[in-house]
């Protein structure tokens, strides 16, 4: 993968991280740029790797990688939530749900339902692309892709707390994790897998037609 290349997918998974938040642009669309493109980096690093080792990296280090993407999404994340809302919106709703959490500690919940969130959505990439490295089932394959991504929602609603239990939309615990799958999961995986797919990840044939080895 050339650079440029390696760039405009980085562009490109923002983007469409983005449009997948679009409701809520300066929430879950700042949110959503982040994630798409980080896990951008982190497929542009093992592809990188594979194109120079040939063969599929360790599975530690690629749980380094995960845990690596997984942290710079978080961080970004919350800064820039805090940034965006404490500084530019400080009247909005979310501005005075972020002060709340910050004075009664449960910022730290949140962090942690952010960077366990993230790292789901890394891990199922980055095995998926290993799967398709391996020439693996299409089930183990989709797994990744859908499965251990779907996984979140439940640290990710966690990480609300009681934002949507008890504030604008008193929808429950069980409520809040069908909306973390429908508003946040599924147009996330929709648009970013399409720029993904676009861009040459996750398809078997990538690594048929490199002519290496795989272990």
């Amino acid at each position: 993968m050339t650079k440029t290349k390696a760039l405009c997918f980085i562009f490109a998974g923002m983007a469409a991280g983005f449009v997948s938040g679009i409701f809520d642009p300066i929430f879950y669309g700042v949110r959503g740029a982040v994630l798409g493109g980080t896990l951008a980096m982190g497929l542009i690093v093992w592809r990188r790797y594979y194109e120079k080792e040939g063969q599929c990296m360790s599975i530690w280090r690629l749980h380094g990688i995960a845990i690596g993407v997984a942290s710079l999404a978080c961080a970004l994340s919350v800064v820039l939530s805090v940034l965006l809302y404490t500084q530019w919106f400080p009247e909005s709703y979310n501005a005075k749900q972020i002060k709340a959490g910050m004075e009664s500690n449960l910022w730290i919940v949140h962090v942690l339902g952010t960077f366990v969130t993230c790292l789901f959505f890394a891990w199922g990439m980055l095995f998926c692309e290993r799967s398709c490295a391996l020439r693996q089932g299409r089930v183990i394959k989709n797994f990744f892709f859908f499965g251990m991504p779907a996984l979140s929602v439940i640290p990710r609603a966690v990480s609300f707390g009681d934002t949507l239990s008890s504030g604008e939309l008193p929808i429950g615990f069980l409520g809040t994790v069908i909306f973390c799958f429908v508003v946040g999961l599924l147009p996330f995986l929709l648009l970013w897998g399409i720029v993904a797919r676009l861009f040459g990840f996750f398809y078997e044939k990538t690594y048929e037609e490199s002519g290496k080895l795989n272990e």
